[in-house]
């Protein structure tokens, strides 16, 4: 299939000609190496001489369907569906098949300005010269070849006139395609991914308006607290009851609405606030220090506080933790109330006994969770969808919406499931950008670039973190690796000025304005627990996520689909795009302003 740009467009989108619309789709079962652009529009400031003087005026133009291969070149083609006649008197004239009014117009003319205007646009992108030629015709869609009354204008020959006839079949397109090509002459090119991308970027380049990054912390920061005051509706709701799970996708404020809760329950006697993570808990133990009646543990550092025991072997502590739960009656332990962040890492032994405990103290047991952040390999507890009270949490209130798609399109999440907060219902032009990396050296010199990037533009080193994809022992960076091009160095531990590394798995319930994610390769998507990893560590990102990918474009491609086997990397790179709702970046990106 050939790359038609723009990929997706409706009926809507062609003006009411049938003729434009047959020839997309017929363009689009091309082979893949061409690309397709569909109604190209540009314009130009120009200069006219008269006998009153000089003045500059704007070109408008508009460019039908612009045909790039990257061996022959360009064809501008200029599609006139409906009747077309000249006359000496007049000149073309076409006439509307449904209201019958007139236009003036000169088809090969109008291709022609197109023609010559991207020839100038490649020539300042290649410096001064085209490395391709160029080649303009027209396609007349309503027309038969056969029925043409009288000789044609000079300028329009037999090669570079397309007819109804020519759209019988893919194969009669490219033959008609091919002879247009042959009557210009055209130089080969070797083709090559750098002029190619080129190309793009000339004829259809990738561009957005965003506000400036300080504003927008500010607005997200303040949107995120407006959004979870709403959603504390649901505290009132929960009032009574004594027991409750709440599960919610990532961003939708669950880790805020647990402290909440536990705030509420500690009205009425001590709470044990449990979380899996470390870093999560030494954030809400430093954010919620004033709230002495709530506890803020690990299970581990449960363990650890109450019997000194603590094992490095993963089996050998969960069987502690278990005896630990059975025998708690033996211990002092103050809580009658435990709230449970991140309960699907939980397991699932272990929350039945939190529960017992809960209701044996007569206290109240709630549990705030995502299945789809199942990334431990525990047994995950789904007894919690069936509790008797279960509440959904469905609006986002952390990520653009752009970083929330990115992030939930390969563990599947339908788009139409994804509720934003009325404020960020429309995109903000901002995308995840996945860069690829062919080695660590590489791979460092896009971090420092990044990290000087964001910096520059007023964000603190605080606010930015890199996660890995893969367990610590893993990664591409080790120990030895997190000085960044002698600038700046990644710490293993938050601290307030400088920029932390460390693994999706070990930052789960937590959050940062700029999140870049290392260590991405084909393994990534290799497994559904994999995928689940991805859709954690991305949806971390507040406001700017940046992917950068070890393996190929053909490699990532492949292994996001699953099925299909990408080996040219035009298409491979179009399917990582759309897969994945991201910009293809380049150097380039690592360089641009990003206050516009």
């Amino acid at each position: 299939m050939a790359i038609m740009i723009p990929s997706m467009e409706t009926k809507e989108d062609f003006n009411a000609s049938g003729g434009e619309l047959l020839l997309y789709e017929l363009l689009a079962q091309l082979h893949d190496d061409y690309y397709i652009f569909h109604s190209t529009r540009w314009n130009e400031k120009l200069q006219k001489s008269a006998y009153s003087g000089a003045h500059r005026y704007v070109q408008w133009g508009e460019a039908d369907f612009t045909i790039f291969h990257p061996v022959y070149g360009f064809i501008v083609f200029e599609v006139k569906d409906g009747q077309i006649a000249f006359s000496r008197e007049r000149g073309w004239i076409q006439i509307n098949r449904y209201s019958g009014h007139e236009k003036i117009i000169d088809p090969m003319e109008q291709a022609e300005r197109s023609k010559y205007y991207f020839l100038d646009q490649i020539k300042r992108r290649f410096g001064g010269s085209s490395p391709y030629s160029f080649c303009s015709a027209v396609w007349f869609t309503s027309g038969d070849k056969a029925c043409v009354d009288g000789a044609m204008p000079l300028n329009y020959k037999e090669e570079t006139v397309l007819w109804s006839n020519d759209l019988q079949s893919p194969t009669s397109a490219e033959m008609a395609i091919r002879k247009v090509y042959r009557y210009y002459d055209v130089k080969h090119v070797v083709p090559s991914n750098e002029t190619t991308a080129k190309v793009l970027d000339t004829l259809a380049p990738e561009f957005g308006v965003f506000e400036s990054i300080r504003s927008r912390m500010l607005s997200t920061k303040a949107m995120f607290r407006k959004m979870t005051a709403e959603q504390m509706y649901l505290l009132d709701y929960l009032e009574e009851q004594e027991e409750a799970a709440i599960h919610g996708v990532a961003g939708t404020g669950k880790t805020v609405l647990a402290v909440q809760k536990a705030k509420s329950l500690s009205e009425s006697g001590p709470v044990l606030f449990l979380c899996f993570n470390r870093f999560l808990k030494n954030h809400l133990q430093n954010a919620y220090s004033a709230e002495s009646v709530i506890a803020f543990y690990t299970l581990d550092g449960l363990l650890t506080k109450y019997t000194s025991n603590f094992s490095q072997s993963p089996s050998e502590r969960t069987e502690m933790i278990t005896e630990f739960l059975m025998d708690w009656d033996q211990y002092e332990i103050p809580f009658c109330h435990i709230v449970i962040d991140e309960g699907q890492d939980f397991q699932d032994e272990h929350l039945q006994l939190l529960h017992a405990i809960a209701r044996s103290k007569n206290g109240c047991f709630y549990v705030f969770y995502d299945k789809n952040q199942f990334v431990q390999g525990v047994n995950y507890a789904q007894w919690l969808d069936q509790m008797e009270c279960r509440l959904v949490l469905s609006r986002n209130c952390r990520n653009t919406k752009e970083i929330a798609i990115t992030s939930t399109r390969p563990i599947g999440l339908e788009e139409s499931r994804i509720k934003m907060r009325r404020e960020f219902d429309s995109f903000s032009t901002w995308k995840p950008k996945l860069f690829f990396v062919d080695g660590k050296t590489t791979l460092q010199e896009y971090l420092a670039k990044l990290i000087k990037k964001y910096t520059a533009a007023g964000i603190k080193e605080k606010d930015i973190v890199v996660l890995s994809m893969k367990p610590e022992g893993k990664s591409m960076l080790q120990q030895s690796d997190l000085c960044i091009s002698g600038k700046y160095i990644l710490s293993r531990e938050p601290k307030e000025n400088s920029i932390f590394f460390t693994t999706v798995r070990k930052f789960k319930g937590l959050e940062a304005e700029v999140i870049i994610c290392i260590d991405i390769d084909k393994e990534t998507f290799s497994s559904p627990q994999e995928r689940n990893v991805f859709y954690v560590g991305t949806s971390r990102a507040m406001a700017y996520l940046d992917l950068l990918s070890l393996s190929s474009p053909e490699e990532l491609a492949t292994a996001i689909d699953g099925g299909e086997i990408y080996s040219k990397r035009p298409q491979a790179i179009k399917a990582v795009r759309d897969c994945l709702k991201v910009k293809i970046a380049s150097a380039f990106d690592l360089t641009d302003d990003m206050d516009s």
